[in-house]
């Protein structure tokens, strides 16, 4: 496993692995104010970056809890993490299984 960039001294996981295209990890390390919509716009990167078979929720699972991901609290970077938490949620068994159609009377 290659080693994390300097950003993330604490994280034990190789970042690039989950996060490959580094949008999120820009995101995280911008030293400016983002613009509104920056957080949206890193996660539908990091979605459509993510290799083919790759878990969108397993990966925002892991990097939820890795920091600075976990840290995050306010501005765009702590919109991405509330994003990060919705799609781990929503784990691919979960997405797979039939949904029951309530019968309405």
């Amino acid at each position: 496993m290659s080693s994390v960039p300097s950003a993330f001294p604490a994280a034990e996981i190789d970042i690039a692995a989950f996060d490959p295209g580094q949008s999120l990890s820009a995101l995280y390390m911008a030293e400016e104010p983002l613009p509104r919509g920056a957080a949206e716009g890193a996660i539908l990167s990091w979605l459509l970056a993510l290799p083919d078979g790759t878990d969108p929720a397993r990966a925002a699972q892991i990097l939820g809890e890795t920091s600075p991901f976990s840290d995050a609290s306010g501005g765009e970077a702590g919109k991405a993490s509330e994003l990060l938490r919705q799609i781990a949620q929503f784990p691919a068994e979960r997405l797979a299984r039939p949904r029951r159609r309530r019968v309405r009377n």
